[in-house]
């Protein structure tokens, strides 16, 4: 049977794809009624919008907005004019003039299955002449520069609502105009007199506004509805003073349904408002506020029913501003699907004769096997639908069910990269008219064939742009291609914007199919040779095993890009990069062997190094084809002479090419002439993504390269148990460090630094040296190994540093860390085996603490400076001289005979005894402290000192023997200083010390031979080096001495003690009773000279107790100056009050202030001897000198005398 026998419907009939919104005529309106399929998906949506409409006739909701959004070729357009048809139940003719209401279409029959949707349908039919319905398309309606206009909407939608009125929509000033005199009812009067004047009708007329403007006024006049300057003005400015607001519009609607009935509905179905918004958010707040403000204050009774691609969560949140609003005003969502598409296509154009069926279910059966294996996809294309069983084959024969969605995709992206204009934006190429159209070109074909991708390009053929129809053009020209090769070259067009699909030769040869019998292997070898002859012609690209159309552009780009020279050394370093820093796997470059050893290692490719690091002890070594070395002996011979991992990549992945043809992208993207290309930034933009596709497909082949690579270690090819790139490695490493670091397992213990500390805190006898040298002790043949290096050094006269150790031990053939070695020294030295020596100082377990030789081993700073070395033996007189010396200067007996314990006990000893004798000096002997031996101390601690600053044994035991007579001696003598300081001789020393201090200070007041000879005495015996014999002596004479100065202070207190009293009572009798500071000056004085009593009582120094008069008279002074400033206040205090009663006047209020006689306050004068004669010298003889003198004095004393003075004469 042949095709186009198969279909229920002709399929050579005409069908518009989509009736455009704004076309008219009943006769494709009536096609496009009867032909409309309800599919189930459609069921749901009219339930949907049908419930939320009739909630709007029985009752008040602001929620009045439908957004129905779909991809391109969906169906939104066609789907809002049947809803425009059946809500205002359209009356449509047929092609013989029947007439049939458009509900009709719905209600009866089977197109609507679902029983309660057509009594909706129903039902909102029966009010078809209280609702008016406003269809428009959003762009067809605006003016050119309207997008400019944050208004627009509002302003097409008043454009639109006037049309629909009878207004002039065009100038919205004279519908303004037009309204008014509507609501005047005088506006069929007007445009009658206007006929008149003009004689053209006023709907003709109109429009050339400006050029009837004197017949409007003259209209306007004679008919008395404005005086003629009053309407000459209205014209004039009639457009300047025209505004309009959303709320003002709203409010035309508003008054417009209330006019018409209670229960009047208006609805504005818009489409494509999606596009003409797009991304303008000012655009979409002007829709949401139309749509507030109709729904705030029309209740429901005015609607708004959109179509949109995007749905509208989708294009508000891409614009980022706050449209919940407009969202909640837009409740009812209908989204149409690609399903729904197909649904509709197999239903109008592909629904089978009952005959035709029985033919194509049992082709199905037959060939059911054939038609799983012909028709694949690649792994990792998305889910393309195929036949399910074989009544869906007879639904969509001759077409494949991946098609209808491909196809939906292909229009999509045609519109978008590749339509030539409007035509496709508008709607024309829909998936009804390229299925309708592909069916017809094979309608005389018969049942086996399918229809393949390639047919369906022909329907779009004039409506792609110039750019990519030209290739197709010239190719179908070329006399090297065949037609299938242009067949081959529409499908790669089609699919060119397809992101999810994938051009390789199965996918391509999958949509190439067209029998049910196909041989696919011949057609893949087909597909093959012919993608090859395109690519040869630069027609094609191939990427990976993706192939892409060219445009010319694109095709001058390509050959520019291949004409770049990539240097192979770039290539190579791009494979170092992505093999090291992506693919091989080891943190910090580092294999780990265990859980405590790593090795770095060196990493090269072909004959050069990574990022040049060459400085590790093995290696791994990647080899491409590029290095030229491919021989297993030459490959075996080089992983042995360089200690390396060598890894050679299989040539079977194009990993270079690939990397070759990302070089030449980047060299063609850098290249500032490439800017002068047409089209140059959507061609930068496409060979950007190709280079990350490349990118990628690198890395991939590189990780399948090295999993499937030969390795070589240690001089022989090895077979890996692992499949994984780094496990694979990791292996080859294991066995290169087996063989490189052979001694790695003599250090079997796991030392850490605390382990390191442990050990050195250690004693001798905590330490198990027994079983040294025979085998038994752990890391045994590791300590071998570095003492053997130890004596080495030493017996060459090297020096070896911990340094040298270090890096000897860390590199082959022992591979330790550096916790391993620092151990093993550690080990070494705890066990006396060796000595560090830092500046020219050996240290030794005696000499050193546990925490400086920590730090000397481990320390980084030290590493280079701390020497190692075979320890010495000290001769055995030097020994014994140690153990006499510890015996008679430290008093300690002597408890071993090993070499450093000898050495670590004396400085033990050395310590304690200093830190006791440095104690005795800073309590016993400070500054001007007179007790005897502080020289034998002082000689004890550098002694002490001497000895403690030697740090290297062999030098320690030396200077001890030197130094040991002097140690003996000057122990002795502390022992005699011991007995001085620890008994009463010490007390009785210092007591005879104060008591001479005491005679010293005031021996020139004392005359008395006696006391003199007392007191040199006493300093004769204090001045003795070791006066320990002479205390008994020194105490006697300290007695006496004391006695007679304490007779001295004695009679000298009695004499100057009646004095200070009267200095006291002089102040005392100076203070006026009468005063009112009298007892507060009292209290101050009285403790001051009481103070003065009891100093002069307790003085035991003479010289002390004769300056007390002087201070006695100073103190005298004071205190009467104290009396007189106190007096001094108190008249002035006294004048203060006189005044102030003075001010008053006198009157009854007025304090009496009595008249207060100023004290006069005695004044102490101190006089000299030498002042009162001038310094002048007396010779007397006999009494008349006498009188003389006397005379003069009495003169002298008499020119001193004042009033209310006391004289001191001294």
């Amino acid at each position: 049977m042949k095709i186009q026998n198969m279909f229920e419907k002709k399929i050579t009939r005409e069908i518009k794809g989509v009736i455009k919104v704004g076309q008219k005529d009943d006769e494709n309106v009536y096609q496009e009624l009867d032909e409309y399929v309800v599919t189930a998906e459609l069921e749901k949506y009219m339930n949907r919008f049908f419930d939320a409409y009739k909630r709007s006739v029985t009752g008040r909701t602001d929620n009045m907005g439908v957004w129905i959004s779909g991809f391109f070729g969906s169906g939104k357009s066609h789907f809002l004019k049947i809803l425009s048809y059946i809500l205002s139940n359209r009356v449509v003719e047929d092609e013989n003039g029947a007439k049939r209401e458009a509900v009709s279409f719905f209600t009866q029959g089977i197109k609507v299955e679902d029983r309660k949707l057509k009594d909706k349908i129903a039902e909102v039919a029966s009010d078809r002449g209280d609702i008016d319905v406003i269809l428009f398309n959003v762009d067809s309606k605006s003016t050119t520069d309207s997008k400019i206009n944050k208004e627009a909407i509002k302003d097409v939608f008043m454009k639109v609502f006037n049309d629909y009125l009878g207004y002039c929509g065009s100038i919205p000033f004279l519908a303004d105009f037009e309204r008014k005199l509507d609501d005047q009812g005088q506006y069929e009067a007007f445009k009658q007199k206007f006929e008149e004047i003009e004689g053209i009708s006023w709907k003709e007329g109109r429009e050339d506004y400006y050029f009837v403007q004197d017949s409007i006024v003259q209209a306007i006049t004679e008919l008395g509805i404005m005086s003629e300057e009053s309407a000459r003005s209205w014209a004039d400015n009639a457009e300047k003073s025209y505004s309009l607001s959303i709320d003002k519009f709203a409010e035309y609607v508003k008054k417009y349904c209330d006019k018409k009935g209670k229960n009047h509905h208006i609805l504005f179905l818009v489409d494509e408002i999606g596009q003409y918004i797009a991304d303008d958010s000012k655009l979409m707040l002007n829709l949401q506020t139309v749509t507030e403000d109709l729904g705030t204050a029309c209740g429901g009774k005015a609607w708004i029913i959109v179509t949109s691609q995007q749905d509208i969560d989708s294009i508000t949140q891409t614009m980022g501003e706050d449209f919940s609003k407009i969202q909640g005003r837009f409740a009812t969502r209908i989204a149409l699907s690609g399903a729904d598409a197909a649904e509709v296509i197999k239903k109008r154009i592909l629904y089978k004769k009952p005959e035709a069926r029985p033919i194509l279910e049992n082709l199905y059966k037959e060939y059911e096997s054939s038609i799983k294996n012909i028709i694949t996809f690649s792994e990792g294309t998305p889910n393309m639908p195929l036949y399910t069983d074989a009544e869906e084959f007879a639904d969509v024969y001759p077409f494949i069910p991946y098609q209808f969605k491909l196809v939906g995709d292909v229009l999509t992206a045609v519109r978008q990269f590749s339509s030539s204009g409007k035509h496709l934006a508008d709607g024309e190429r829909s998936q009804l008219a390229l299925f309708k159209e592909a069916a017809v070109a094979y309608a005389d074909e018969r049942e086996g064939l399918l229809v393949p991708f390639n047919a369906f390009y022909s329907a779009l053929d004039d409506f792609i742009d110039h750019t990519h129809r030209i290739v197709i053009t010239q190719a179908s020209r070329n006399t090297r291609l065949n037609n299938f090769d242009v067949e081959l070259l529409k499908v790669l067009f089609m699919t060119k914007h397809l992101n999810n699909f994938k051009r390789d030769v199965e996918n391509l040869t999958t949509l190439m199919i067209s029998k049910v019998d196909q041989d696919r292997l011949e057609l893949s070898k087909a597909v093959e040779k012919s993608l090859r002859a395109l690519c040869d012609e630069a027609l094609v690209q191939k990427n990976g095993d993706e192939y892409t159309f060219l445009t010319n552009e694109e095709q001058e780009a390509e050959i520019r890009i291949q004409h770049y020279n990539i240097d192979p050394k770039d290539v190579v370093d791009y494979v170092a990069q992505v093999a090291f820093e992506e693919v091989i796997v080891f943190p910090n470059n580092k294999y780990r062997y265990n859980s405590r050893y790593q090795f770095s290692f060196n990493q090269l490719i072909d004959d050069k190094a990574y990022r040049n690091n060459v400085s590790h002890k093995i290696g791994l070594k990647l080899l491409t084809a590029y290095s030229g070395k491919e021989d297993e002996r030459v490959l075996s011979l080089l992983s042995y002479q360089e200690k390396c991992v060598v890894v050679r990549l299989s040539d079977d992945y194009a990993y270079l090419s690939e990397i070759d043809g990302m070089k030449k992208i980047e060299a063609f993207l850098n290249d500032p002439t490439s800017a002068n290309l047409t089209d140059f930034d959507i061609i930068s933009a496409n060979k950007r993504k190709e280079r990350s596709q490349k990118a990628k497909r690198v890395s991939d082949y590189i990780r399948f390269s090295l999993e499937n690579a030969d390795i070589y270690v240690a001089g022989s090819k090895i077979s890996t148990k692992a499949k994984g790139v780094t496990a694979r490695i990791s292996e080859a490493f294991e066995k290169l460090v087996n063989s490189e670091y052979h001694k790695l397992k003599c250090m079997e213990s796991k030392p850490s630094q605390s382990d390191i500390l442990s050990l050195l805190k250690q004693t001798k006898t905590q330490m198990n040296t027994s079983d040294f040298g025979t085998g038994n002790e752990e890391n045994h043949d590791a300590l071998l190994a570095m003492i053997d290096e130890i004596r080495y050094a030493g017996a060459h006269a090297a020096q070896y540093s911990v340094k040298q150790a270090l890096d000897q031990f860390m590199d082959p053939p022992y591979g330790y860390t550096e916790e391993d070695i620092e151990f093993l020294i550690a080990t070494l030295y705890r066990r006396g085996m060796i000595s560090l020596k830092v500046n020219s100082i050996i240290y030794t377990p005696a000499s050193t603490t546990p925490e400086d030789a920590y730090k000397y081993i481990t320390k980084r700073e030290y590493r280079e400076k701390v020497l190692i070395e075979i320890k010495e033996v000290a001769p055995p007189q030097h020994i014994k001289a140690v153990k006499d010396v510890i015996r008679e200067f430290y008093g300690k007996t002597v408890t071993t005979d090993d070499q450093d314990s000898l050495m670590r006990d004396y400085r033990n000893y050395a310590t304690t005894k200093k830190g006791a004798i440095e104690e005795v000096l800073r309590e016993d002997y400070g500054v001007s402290s007179k007790l005897p031996g502080k020289k034998v101390l002082e000689k004890s601690l550098r002694l002490i000192d001497e000895t403690l600053k030697i740090s290297d044994p062999i030098s320690f035991y030396k200077r001890v023997d030197e130094l040991c007579d002097d140690f003996i001696e000057v122990g002795l003598d502390i022992a005699d200083l011991n007995s001085f300081l620890g008994g009463v001789q010490k007390n009785k020393f210092l007591h005879a010390v104060k008591v001479l201090g005491i005679y010293e200070n005031s021996k020139n007041y004392i005359s008395d031979q006696e006391i003199i000879d007392y007191a040199t005495e006493v300093k004769r015996i204090l001045s003795v080096e070791r006066p320990y014999s002479f205390i008994p002596k020194l105490e006697e004479y300290d007695n006496k001495l004391w006695d007679a100065i304490m007779k001295l202070l004695e009679k000298d207190t009695q004499r100057i003690q009646p004095d200070v009293y009267t200095d006291w009572k002089t102040v005392k009798t100076s203070i006026p009773s009468d005063r009112p500071y009298a007892q507060r000056v009292l209290d101050r004085i009285n403790p001051k000279f009481q103070d003065l009593i009891d100093k002069l009582e307790k003085i035991t120094d003479i010289a002390t107790l004769n300056g007390i008069p002087a201070e006695s008279n100073a103190l005298l002074q004071n205190c009467l100056r104290m009396i007189q400033t106190e007096e001094d206040a108190f008249q002035a205090e006294v004048e203060r009050k006189k005044k102030e009663a003075e001010k008053q006047g006198g009157g009854s209020d007025a304090p009496v202030v009595s008249p207060v006689e100023p004290v006069k306050v005695i004044k102490n004068k101190p006089v000299s001897f030498r002042t009162i004669t001038g310094n002048k010298t007396y010779s007397i003889k006999t009494e008349a000198d006498i009188d003389h003198m006397l005379e003069e004095l009495r003169t002298a004393l008499k020119a001193q005398l004042e009033e209310n003075t006391i004289i001191k004469l001294s």
